[in-house]
Parts: structure tokens; C-alpha cells; sequence
């Protein structure tokens, strides 16, 4: 049973209604829907590059990603554009994007986007200066990036700027108006969920041991109890699969129970090598809407996300899944199958969501 879930523009209040996916146990994921129209995108991402030209315009950007309530200070660039069409601001960016006579329409149509700056030591060192280029994210995982000048090149999907200032326009990865997850500090933000540290200090310990047991395999796929659902319990990210310009991890699972229960949960602000435990009953954790009655199995499938909560796209990278995990066993920690690039935790919650 796939369900809706809400996004919006946290600034302006946009909202904007998308439908999430079924379970996806493999690399052959959930059909996609149309990609974002990438020419208009480029064509904002020029305008923001060159309309930073300007140290007002710089100034007011500053403003703008020190306000931010989001996660790695992101800014909610589409309600901007709308809402703001005859502010300074935006048209200075508009004005630019030559988008003629649909400009409306054109940016309306554009997905939620994110703009900000990836690299945590430029967000603490940027104070408006000039020389700032805009990295566009493109529907494979590569960037064009946009300089001031108007010039642009492409760079591969794990290019690192070095000092070079660069901003990330880009498909949101977060749900602006999930407070959990989009809020920095918000209860499914890596931050919150960071197990505490140990005494002495040091790194927390991995939640998997290398020898952690993989369940038996799964029997036919029937048979599951409503009254209970499975939630993620915990995570633990073995390495780092966002590149510079993407900034932290946004780890989305999808889990079903016997082939006919299932949903997706996702959280974001996720580090490679840490413990995560996941709050009791919070929102967008639950991984199926039943648990598995004697007999038979819960499965999942992980991906790193790149674009939209719990819709796979070909950007995403597969984390690994894992299947025949018994009710006895939640609880219990494991490891996802090849590429086993996540391990996790479930346990069995009344229903909240």
C-alpha cells in the first residue's frame, strides 16, 4: 500500500502533493516520474550565477542561508522565484533565466529546488564575497557548473571545488514541510539521532559487528498482522555516497512484509560511520504497514536518495537489501546484502502513521 505524502515551500508555503513508492528490493527500482526540465534549470542556475555578480544580490543570499531553518541551511529557491516574482531579489535572478513570456508557468513547473552550500567549511567561511559559482545538478548525478561571467563546463557527479566557492541547485533531497527531517536539529536529522558518544570522548562504535548473522531465506510471501507495523529502529552508514557538491546522506528504505504490506521511511543528515536510533512513532519511519505473523518475513531495500523521498531514480545508489527477517528478529541488528552498504534495525510499533 503506497502513500501520499505532503511537500512544501518552508519560506513561502507552497504545497505541493506527490505520491510515494512501493517496495524496492533492488538496483530496478520504482518507475520514476518525469524527469525536472533540466534546460529550464540550467537556465535559473545561470541566472543565480550571474546575478551574483552583484553584492547586493550576494548580500541578500547571505541573508538567506543564515535564516534557513533547513538542514545544512538549505534555501527553498522555488517559492522565491514564485511568490517573489516582483521583489529585487528574484527578479534579478528572473531576468536573466530568459524565459520569456511562460516565466509563470515555467518556474511553477519546476520541482521543489534546493539552493545552498554543500561544503560545511564554506558555509562558515562565506561572508558575500565574490567569486561564487553555481553547481546544477543533472538528472545522471553529474553538475554544470555556472560562473558569474556566464561561462559554464560539466564536472562528473564526485567533483570536489577545492576553495572555490560553489553553491548546489538541485531537486530538494529533503521535505520542507517534514519537520523531522527537514528542520536542522529535527528528530530524524543525523544530528538528533546520533547514539551518545563514548566516555572517552572517541567515535561511537559501529552498530554491526563484521560477523553480524544474515536471517534464513524467505518462504512465499503471504501472511501479516496489521495491528502492528514495522518502524525503523536504528541505521548505520558504512561510507559517505553523496559527493562534495550533495552535502550529507539522505537514506531512504523500503520495506515490506510478505509481499503485500509495505511502505518507505527516510531520513536525512546521515554520516558514514556512526549509530543512528530512530525516536519511537515519528513521522516517515514506517518501513511496513504490518509486522510478519509466524512463519513468514519482512524485507527491505536502501538507497541513497538524490532526488525526491522514496521515489527512485537512476541517481540514487543502492545501499543494499535484505530479506527473512522474522518477527523474533526485530530488534536484532543486521547488514543489507551486496553491495552491504547499511546496517539496521526494526522493531514493532502500534500503528501511527
Amino acid at each position: 500500500m503506497a502513500r501520499g505524502r505532503r511537500w512544501a515551500g518552508g519560506i513561502a508555503g507552497v504545497l505541493l502533493a506527490v505520491s510515494t513508492g512501493g517496495i524496492s528490493t533492488g538496483p530496478a527500482a520504482l518507475a520514476a516520474p518525469a524527469a525536472a526540465p533540466t534546460t529550464a534549470l540550467n537556465g535559473v542556475g545561470r541566472a543565480v550565477a550571474q546575478a551574483l555578480d552583484s553584492p547586493s544580490q550576494r548580500a541578500w543570499l547571505l541573508t538567506e542561508i543564515e535564516a534557513s531553518p533547513f538542514v545544512e541551511h538549505r534555501v527553498p529557491l522555488r517559492p522565491l522565484l514564485t511568490a517573489g516574482r516582483s521583489a529585487a531579489p528574484a527578479r534579478a535572478i528572473l531576468d536573466r533565466a530568459g524565459l520569456g513570456a511562460g516565466e509563470a508557468s515555467t518556474i511553477a513547473a519546476l520541482p521543489e529546488l534546493e539552493l545552498y552550500l554543500p561544503i560545511e567549511a564554506q558555509r562558515r567561511a562565506w561572508r558575500g564575497e565574490a567569486g561564487v559559482d553555481v553547481a546544477v545538478r543533472q538528472p545522471g548525478g553529474s553538475y554544470v557548473i555556472y560562473s558569474a561571467d556566464g561561462s559554464s563546463r560539466a564536472v562528473p557527479e564526485h567533483h570536489n571545488p577545492g576553495a572555490r566557492i560553489t553553491l548546489t541547485l538541485a531537486p530538494s533531497e529533503i521535505d520542507y514541510a517534514d519537520s523531522a527531517t527537514a528542520l536542522r536539529g529535527g528528530a530524524l536529522t543525523g544530528d538528533a539521532m546520533l547514539r551518545p558518544a563514548t566516555p572517552d570522548g572517541g567515535t561511537v562504535s559501529p552498530l554491526l559487528c563484521p560477523g553480524c548473522p544474515l536471517p534464513p531465506p524467505p518462504p512465499p510471501p503471504y501472511g501479516g498482522d496489521t495491528s502492528r507495523h514495522t518502524q525503523l529502529y536504528a541505521l548505520y552508514l558504512v561510507s559517505d555516497h553523496d559527493d562534495p557538491l550533495g552535502g550529507t546522506n539522505e537514506v531512504e528504505i523500503h520495506g515490506v512484509v510478505n509481499g503485500r504490506y509495505n511502505d518507505c521511511g527516510r531520513v536525512t543528515g546521515i554520516r558514514a560511520g556512526y549509530n543512528y536510533v530512530i525516536p519511537l512513532n515519528y513521522p516517515n519511519t514506517t518501513l511496513a504497514r504490518a509486522v510478519p505473523l509466524p512463519g513468514y518475513y519482512f524485507g527491505m531495500g536502501a538507497y541513497e536518495d538524490d532526488d525526491t523521498a522514496c521515489i527512485t531514480k537512476g541517481a540514487d545508489d543502492y545501499l543494499g537489501g535484505l530479506s527473512g527477517i522474522a518477527l523474533s528478529q526485530y530488534g536484532a541488528s543486521f547488514r543489507t546484502a551486496s553491495p552491504g552498504q547499511l546496517g539496521f534495525a526494526v522493531r514493532a510499533v502500534t500503528p501511527f502513521e
